[in-house]
């Protein structure tokens, strides 16, 4: 799943009549002559507004002269990166499409803020948030802590923290589900603390949307997180969510969720044991949830967006 290409499609869907979308798919993320050819590949592509939305901000330059959009995710990836590799992709996905593009979008105040911190742009920058790209049914499965829970987590970055739920979740009776490819080492550690676990990779929206419909909570709790796409998918399904009190997770998930110190395995242990024995807790967020997903619907954010080029 490329969660930045769902959103895309799922925007693409529900953008009014008079809005047409062009994409292409890019051959290959990686290789500098790959992405110099998909660069002059925009001189032939005819539009009034040119919205750059994904890992392809360098294409901004190349569209010097015309009115362009572009939509930020996160600036995550800086951290991983240093020396000359962190110098070049600082400058050409970020400072340099800063400074050409029309508008700019944050997909969260989180990263509008980081944007700001990082990069001192005098540019206004629009918060516009991402939208729900599953169609997801409700979770009717049943939640009873004297049996052995299933917990969900999305995501084996370092970013993700599956390291610290693997560890909370240590001797507690339950199933974790993770989705994203294992390295040796998490594998090792998973090991080592004797979690129940299944692994996938490369789902379908459908295949996800079963993922869902046999949880029964989201362990989200990112170190940082752009948006965090995962926590409206569970509310929308009716899965209680449990994720970070930090960067953009508390302004997604709303009312809808319990809150926990990232950094602390402690915190995360006791508010999934609290969650698992407190049915009233578990129905009050999963209500939450449910209407603070309504803010996600791609109908509204394509409004948005149309509302924005409308304004170039």
């Amino acid at each position: 799943r490329f969660s930045i290409e769902l959103v895309a499609d799922a925007l693409e869907r529900a953008m009014p009549g008079e809005i047409v979308i062009i994409r292409w798919t890019c051959w290959s993320v990686n290789g500098f002559f790959i992405r110099l050819v998909d660069c002059f590949r925009l001189f032939f592509i005819k539009a009034d507004i040119f919205h750059v939305i994904g890992d392809v901000h360098f294409l901004l330059p190349f569209l010097f002269f015309k009115k362009t959009v572009l939509t930020i995710h996160d600036v995550e990836r800086l951290d991983r990166l240093s020396g000359i590799k962190k110098q070049l992709y600082q400058l050409l996905w970020f400072v340099v499409p800063l400074r050409v593009a029309s508008r700019i979008v944050a997909i969260s105040e989180a990263t509008k803020h980081e944007l700001e911190k990082s990069f001192e742009t005098k540019k206004q920058i629009h918060v516009i948030p991402d939208p729900m790209v599953l169609d997801l049914k409700k979770n009717t499965q049943v939640f009873s802590s004297a049996e052995h829970f299933v917990a969900l987590h999305i995501g084996t970055k370092k970013n993700k923290n599956l390291e610290a739920n693997i560890a909370a979740i240590r001797g507690i009776l339950c199933k974790l589900i993770i989705v994203g490819k294992l390295t040796e080492q998490q594998k090792k550690v998973l090991a080592i603390n004797r979690i129940d676990y299944e692994n996938f990779e490369r789902l379908t929206n459908e295949e996800m949307g079963e993922i869902y419909s046999k949880v029964d909570v989201l362990l989200f709790t990112s170190l940082v997180e752009g948006f965090g796409l995962p926590i409206i998918e569970a509310q929308a399904a009716g899965v209680p969510v449990i994720t970070s009190d930090c960067s953009s997770m508390p302004e997604v998930a709303g009312k809808g969720a319990v809150f926990v110190n990232p950094k602390s395995v402690q915190n995360i242990r006791a508010k999934i044991l609290e969650l698992v024995a407190n049915s009233n807790l578990r129905k009050n967020i999963i209500d939450n949830g449910y209407r603070n997903a309504e803010r996600f619907q791609p109908s509204r954010v394509a409004q948005l967006y149309s509302n924005l080029y409308g304004n170039l």
